[in-house]
């Protein structure tokens, strides 16, 4: 009886299924292992460490909806268990695939109101007239909360009930129902200007932070996919996921290109964070991987001078929501990017304007860096706010502070 080896056998058919890349780090009892890697016709992607080589997995299964890592025993296993725990409590490898063009052709058939939470923007068609944007619950406007409260009929399809999807809880349905050009830049008309530099077929991931809000403001194009946080909120996630995005990303395109499916719309490739400094400071190295393998990212960094959203919460003025100031355009260049890779600060509308208009973001290749620097106390529009102002209020002993 013929008989395969099982290192042959795994690889051979995560081929089959669509995996062209395995992420991960080598270490002695792996060894071997990696020797079938390359015979098996898989890219080794090789990362800086085995929890962003999980994040990066997850952020690769996302796109192609099944992704590989390898650890070495003890060490690597236990580093990646944190990517690994949020892969599973937000069910990375299997949202929402098999329903979207359904819900698309439902929504568009209909012409129903249609509303979605924020871990599923980046789904659907946000062209429809009958698209509303995003549902906020108890902080949104009266007239989208009184058709909510009012609707004799609302149809829920993947529902994902977590605090942070659902503006605390208050999205789930009940069980019987232009700017001054030299102003600086400020999250309350940020995002929508940003809708105006996205492409149909780009890939989008938010961070754990004031991205994460005000992202939600966005309006996507066509075929455009979007990942943010929903349940596990690890703020390390999404530069290494990055980089899974955007290698799973362009093994679709040399797939769709090869079977000459590629269409002109969606030829863009781009792969698009928006992250915070405090982010980004965590796992910064990954950019190293990126800039390894050539993969068409840009990163628009959140310059506020550290934990904005802890600052909200608590300690607005203490230290120990402050982080070491960097220069983080110098980070590319450190990491080995080329002399005329465009990176630029901007912190003014007029700034912005520019930059977003320059060739070189819109249409080059590789990693480009925007650092957008914006107010410490600077926050989008909604439970930020709340929070922001209740911490004015303690500091200010109008209201008493939280006992522990």
């Amino acid at each position: 009886m013929a008989t395969v080896l099982l290192a042959e056998y795994l690889f051979t058919r995560l081929r089959q299924l669509g995996v062209g890349s395995v992420h991960g780090d080598p270490g002695d009892y792996n060894l071997d292992l990696l020797d079938y890697v390359a015979p098996a016709g898989l890219c080794w992607v090789g990362n800086v460490n085995e929890l962003n080589a999980g994040y990066a997995a997850d952020g690769f299964a996302r796109i192609k909806g099944i992704g590989a890592l390898i650890t070495t025993f003890g060490v690597g296993e236990l580093s990646a268990i944190n990517a690994i725990a949020g892969a599973y409590a937000e069910h990375g490898e299997s949202r929402a695939l098999g329903i979207v063009e359904d819900v698309q052709a439902l929504i568009k058939s209909t012409n129903w109101p249609s509303r979605m939470t924020p871990y599923g923007k980046g789904l659907f068609d946000e062209t429809l007239s009958n698209f509303h944007g995003v549902y906020k619950g108890k902080i949104d406007d009266p007239a989208p909360q009184e058709l909510f409260d009012q609707a004799d009929l609302i149809m829920c399809l993947g529902p994902h009930w977590s605090s942070s999807n659902t503006y605390e809880y208050s999205t789930i349905p009940k069980a019987d129902a232009n700017v001054a050009p030299r102003e600086p830049i400020t999250h309350d008309k940020l995002w929508r200007i940003f809708s105006e530099y996205l492409l149909p077929d780009d890939i989008i991931l938010e961070g754990t932070g004031t991205a994460g809000h005000g992202i939600r403001e966005l309006l996507l194009p066509p075929l455009t996919r979007l990942f943010g946080p929903a349940t596990w909120l690890s703020i390390e996630y999404m530069l290494p996921a990055a980089q899974g995005a955007a290698l799973a990303q362009r093994e679709l395109q040399q797939e769709r290109s090869r079977d000459n499916v590629l269409k002109q719309e969606t030829k863009s490739g781009r792969t698009i964070l928006f992250i915070g400094d405090d982010s980004f400071q965590m796992t910064a190295q990954e950019l190293s991987t990126i800039i390894r393998h050539d993969l068409n990212v840009v990163v628009f960094l959140i310059n506020n001078n550290g934990y904005t959203i802890e600052r909200c919460i608590h300690g607005l003025h203490e230290r120990y929501n402050a982080i070491a100031r960097w220069r983080y355009l110098r980070a590319p260049s450190f990491f080995g990017v080329e002399d005329d890779a465009f990176t630029t600060s901007v912190g003014t509308w007029e700034e912005l304007d520019e930059a977003l208009n320059d060739e070189r973001l819109m249409d080059g290749k590789g990693l480009r860096m925007v650092e957008l620097c914006l107010d410490r106390e600077d926050v989008p529009r909604g439970p930020l706010v709340a929070c922001l102002e209740r911490e004015r209020r303690q500091i200010e002993g109008v209201m008493p502070r939280r006992g522990i």
